[in-house]
This record gives C-alpha cells, structure tokens and sequence, in this order.
C-alpha cells in the first residue's frame, strides 16, 4: 500500500462534495430560472413595471 493509495480516499471524499455542492447550486439555478420563467410566461408586466 503505497501513500498515494492511503490519500486516495481522501481525494474521492473532496470531489464528491464538491460535486454535491455543484449540484446544489445548480438547482437552486434551476428553480430560479424556472420561476423567472414563469413570471416571463403569466405575468410579463410585472417585468416591465418601472420600480419608481
């Protein structure tokens, strides 16, 4: 068993979360653009309303 073989475990951990939080804000992206979407699709004047 090498040392490379013992830090392994270690390194598959790291990428795993950093794939789970990568996911994470991907959905949140996702529901962001979904309800944009929305808004964009029932209720497009509300996009266009001057914020004064």
């Amino acid at each position: 068993m090498t040392e490379s073989d013992f830090n392994q475990p270690l390194d598959v951990g790291q990428a795993m979360r950093k794939s789970m939080q990568e996911n994470h804000l991907n959905a949140r992206y996702a529901e962001v653009q979904k309800k944009y979407l929305l808004i964009l699709i029932f209720k497009p004047s509300l996009l266009h309303t001057p914020m004064n």
